[in-house]
């Protein structure tokens, strides 16, 4: 089950200015991990950085089919929360 995002997604950000933003956010929320580098975000993680940029709400029809938790896919709901981050740093 996928709660967090993958090395490999960290790595199509890229550098630069979104890796930057998302970095002084983590940073910010001591959220870096134990080599001082962006962690590998968790849902709530996403979640909490897309409520505080008063985002949240705005993606929540991205993915309306994953809210049936009789068959939530965590997979599709990190990778529909990873996108909305994105958007926001890019």
């Amino acid at each position: 089950m996928k709660q967090h995002i993958t090395t490999y997604d960290l790595d199509l950000l890229g550098g630069g200015e979104p890796y930057r933003k998302l970095f002084e956010w983590c940073e910010e929320k001591e959220y870096l991990s134990k080599q001082g580098t962006v962690p590998l975000l968790s849902i709530g993680q996403m979640i909490e950085f897309l409520d505080e940029k008063d985002k949240l709400l705005n993606y929540s029809s991205c993915f309306p089919e994953h809210w049936n938790f009789g068959s939530f896919d965590f997979g599709k709901f990190c990778d529909a929360l990873w996108e909305a981050v994105k958007e926001i740093l890019i």
